[in-house]
């Protein structure tokens, strides 16, 4: 029940059991102005097992790709991405969480259905677990989407049709 919850990287823990549907619905009480409106950047190496957790939050302020490139983390796996945009300028509603990594666990079980209510998300990566069923049809609201991870699961079924309609993803 984290009031203030915006960025949680669970990634390479050893975790175990099903994800819980609670971390959808936080509460969205951040101060708009202590967070809200600054750009941040994800630094994110993409070399498969052999890099993971290599990545990660890099600053909120003041990005500039002459600062990026001289972090070790962005050369050390042989594909890296980095990602960056604005927090949004107002907490509203459910949904103040940005950004949610719970990769490299054993989670299981099926992802819940009311992660699509997470309107703020922009990061998202269930990847390298052991989650099962389908890809949720209500992540087409995740409308501020722009990275989502899946991969290495054991997810059936198709694609969800609403996801076509996230212009960020």
């Amino acid at each position: 029940m984290c009031k203030r919850l915006i960025w949680l990287d669970l990634t390479s823990n050893n975790l175990t059991g099903s994800i819980p549907s609670q971390l959808a619905n936080q509460a969205g009480l951040v101060i708009p102005g202590s967070v809200s409106g600054k750009q941040f950047a994800f630094v994110r190496n993409e070399g498969g097992t052999n890099c993971r957790g290599a990545g990660g939050l890099v600053e909120f302020e003041d990005i500039r790709v002459e600062r990026l490139e001289s972090f070790p983390m962005v050369h050390s796996c042989p594909l890296t991405r980095i990602y960056s945009g604005y927090t949004v300028y107002t907490f509203t509603n459910n949904g103040s969480m940005i950004f949610l990594d719970l990769s490299y666990n054993f989670l299981s079980g099926t992802i819940p259905e009311n992660f699509g209510a997470m309107s703020y998300l922009q990061v998202l990566n269930l990847g390298h677990n052991m989650l099962n069923g389908k890809i949720p049809e209500r992540f087409g609201d995740l409308k501020a989407l722009g990275v989502l991870d899946l991969s290495h699961n054991s997810l059936q079924g198709f694609i969800p049709g609403s996801l076509q309609s996230l212009s960020f993803l």
